[in-house]
């Protein structure tokens, strides 16, 4: 059947639909000026690309070739609109469906609860569904689609959907879409076009371009979504997504785009690009979120998520982007890139992200997050590489970088953080973190960067990198360990790097490697234990000079059991000025203090400290000169035994400082400074056994001089004699004092 005109209009009343109807059949509808048709009118059905076209207009109308084998509809024309209408293929037996195919050269409009879909009902596949046109906008719950519904003895598919258009705006419910109810497997909904908007609302009903599978009844695999764009924005809860519920494996979100801008703007239901499996217990895996482009900006709620539910593993969340903004701004809800197993046994989702610049501030975040709830789910992983990376916190939420855990009691391991940057600057209480709260060992946190800057400033809120474990079961696992690599670092205003447990787990460990490192202005880094777990360590190596200032700190510390080890090794010197490096045990035994640097340690105002409840702990120094200015080198014990100081130095200065190894209610420690040239305030040094020789150091002359016959020879000041007229003179001792570069 063809209808062929100038301008075609169809219009239905309120009580009664306008029909076209060919079961099983095709259906032509081309709108173009007369005198200008091709011989073979067939041919406009291949896109006659020299025919001019007009207008087409549908109003409470409907064009219908379903039947056992569903029929093809074909329209060409300027300009298509539909109101209350619909453009249906429906199959109903095992043959496939034929497609609908709508090409104008202008807008092309769908509003108020319009159809253009195809549909099976039985084993054969729905009929493909492909638009082009100049522009594309569907309102107010339009559909344009394809949909399959079977049993699971059919497995039918549904049809694939293909949108080109210069500009595709969707809103208020309206929605691009290919979904699949029963064993069959989903299809993709392609979409090619310069720019998209989509705007949702607060309703029930999805805006925006979805494929979803509901596998319920049987095993089908899920469609998938791919997008290209040079702009696209989605607003107020628009979305783009493939969702799967039931055993089947979920599709995949792709979007490649020159400038992507997300935020939900107060809206309730989530804006962005989704792909969520939940498995009912079944085992569904997850499908995948992919994004490439140039620019992507994430405000107020705006989120690019994978989340699984059940069993199955949950899918991925893969970037590949020039640059990142993303703002939480007043938003109540999570803003930013995720990949959620809210209630998993399956393996969290993983979040890859390769970026030139990564600027995340206000609550914007990055982070894998899994709850086992008792299903020992394992905790995703999240990855970051970034020529440039900038963490600001907000007012109220924390911006951050992180991979969390929570499974209680089941011991389902935390994921892991590796963030590689240039540059990375964390501020104003953002973190880089793997947090575990269960019976699961913690995640590891992994840095690298050339140049890196951690500061509080002035907010009093954590700002730092952290792997952090929270469990109170029995046998809990181990807390996460922080691995950094810098070229230059700065930790100042309260800048921190820190592994902590809380609970009965032992603490993870700190290793920190840099070319340059300087601590400032309560600058720290750390390894505790709260609880009745060990602390972990401490191991810093730096190759330039060591610099701490200002409250800076370096320590490990425990309630319960025993304190951490610090180790520190410089190529070059240590300073600590108004700075400590400690390790302290409240109720347990201190841990141990070493301290390797080829040239000198210098404390000024300074404290090293190996205390304890119990037993003090263990200092070990070894440099070329020890230079302490009203500092303080301590070993104590409460109510066991006194630790132990051992210095080894060239040089050993001492003034107004104390080195001690006490204890106040048992046995005292040992302190033993090796050093061949060692002054010490209030220090007595035995006499040598053999005294001077006067006879070559007191010439007879003298007396004859004076006149009589004996000589006096006096020695005053310390130092001892000067030397004989025959001695070698000795080089003085060389002491060179650098102020080190602030």
């Amino acid at each position: 059947m063809s209808l062929i005109g100038g301008k075609i209009s169809m219009t239905g009343t309120s009580t009664t639909s306008a029909k076209i109807t060919a079961p099983e059949g095709r259906v032509d509808i081309v709108a173009a000026k007369a005198g200008e048709l091709p011989a073979d009118v067939s041919r406009l059905t291949r896109a006659e690309s020299r025919v001019a076209t007009g207008e087409m207009n549908f109003i409470r109308s409907t064009v219908d070739t379903g039947g056992t084998r569903g029929g093809a509809v074909f329209i060409r024309g300027g300009k298509l609109t539909m109101d209350r209408s619909g453009i249906v293929s429906k199959t109903t037996g095992t043959a496939a469906g034929a497609a609908v195919d709508v090409r104008v050269s202008g807008l092309m409009q769908l509003t108020l609860n319009s159809r253009v879909f195809t549909e099976t009902g039985g084993a054969g596949a729905a009929g493909d569904v492909t638009i082009r046109a100049g522009s594309l906008r569907l309102e107010t719950d339009s559909l344009l689609g394809s949909q399959a519904r079977s049993d699971a003895l059919a497995a039918a598919r549904a049809g694939r959907v293909t949108i080109n258009a210069n500009a595709l705006s969707i809103s208020d419910e309206a929605s691009i879409s290919a979904s699949t109810f029963g064993a069959g497997r989903g299809n993709v909904v392609g979409v090619n076009v310069k720019t998209l908007n989509i705007r949702g609302t607060d309703g029930t009903s999805p805006t925006g371009i979805v494929s979803n599978t509901n596998a319920v009844t049987g095993g089908g695999a899920g469609g998938g979504v791919q997008v290209h764009a040079k702009k696209l924005t989605i607003t107020d809860g628009g979305r783009i997504s493939a969702d799967t519920f039931g055993d089947a494996r979920g599709g995949n979100v792709e979007v490649w785009a020159d400038d992507i801008f997300l935020t939900a703007r107060g809206s309730a239901n989530k804006t962005g690009f989704f792909a969520d499996t939940n498995s009912l217990g079944k085992g569904g895996h997850g499908g995948e979120v992919r994004v490439h482009a140039d620019r992507l900006r994430i405000t107020d709620g705006g989120l690019i998520s994978t989340k699984t539910l059940g069993l199955g593993a949950c899918g991925d969340v893969k970037l590949d982007i020039g640059l990142i903004e993303i703002s939480r701004g007043g938003s109540e809800f999570f803003t930013g890139i995720a990949a959620d197993s809210p209630v998993n046994r399956g393996p969290g989702g993983n979040v890859f992200v390769d970026a030139g610049t990564v600027h995340l501030f206000d609550g914007g975040q990055i982070s894998a997050n899994t709850s086992s709830n008792g299903l020992g789910g394992r905790g995703g992983n999240v990855t970051v590489r970034a020529d440039d990376i900038l963490l600001e916190g907000g007012r109220v939420f924390e911006s951050k970088i992180s991979a969390e855990s929570v499974s209680p009691g089941d011991g389902g391991n935390g994921g892991n953080v590796d963030v590689t940057a240039g540059r990375l600057r964390i501020f104003d209480g953002a973190r880089i973190s793997a947090t575990t709260f269960g019976g699961g060992d913690g995640g590891d946190v992994v840095v690298r960067a050339q140049d890196a800057l951690i500061s509080q400033r002035g907010t009093g809120l954590f700002t730092g990198i952290a792997a952090g474990t929270v469990s109170k079961a029995p046998g809990a696992g181990a807390g996460g360990k922080v691995f950094t690599d810098f070229d230059s670092l700065a930790l100042t205003g309260g800048g921190s790097i820190l592994a902590n447990t809380f609970g009965t787990g032992n603490g993870g460990s700190v290793e920190v490697k840099a070319r340059s490192l300087a601590l400032e202005d309560f600058g720290s880094i750390e390894a505790s234990a709260t609880g009745k777990g060990f602390a972990g360590s401490v191991a810093i190596t730096v190759e330039e000079p060591l610099t701490m200032r200002s409250s800076a700190a370096v320590r490990t510390s425990s309630d319960i059991s025993e304190a951490g080890t610090v180790a520190i090794t410089s190529a070059t010197s240590i300073v600590l000025e108004d700075a400590s490096i400690t390790v302290r045990a409240m109720k347990g035994n201190a841990g141990s203090i070493v301290l390797m640097t080829p040239d000198r340690l210098t404390l000024l105002r300074s404290e090293i400290l190996a205390e304890a409840g119990l037993n003090g702990g263990s200092v070990f120094i070894d440099p070329q000169y020890v230079i302490l200015d009203h500092s303080r080198i301590s070993a104590n014990a409460i109510l066991g035994a006194g630790g132990a100081i051992t210095i080894i130095a060239d040089t050993f200065l001492s003034s107004s400082s104390a080195v001690t190894a006490s204890s106040e209610a048992s046995v005292q420690g040992t302190v033993e400074i090796q050093s061949p040239d060692a002054q010490l305030a209030n220090a007595l040094t035995p006499l040598s056994a053999s005294f001077v020789g006067i006879e070559t150091r007191l010439q007879e002359r003298c007396a004859m001089r004076l006149g009589g016959d004996f000589s006096t020879f006096l020695l005053v000041g310390r130092g001892g004699t000067p030397p004989a007229p025959e001695d070698l003179l000795l080089s003085p001792t060389k002491l060179q004092l650098d102020t080190p570069r602030r």
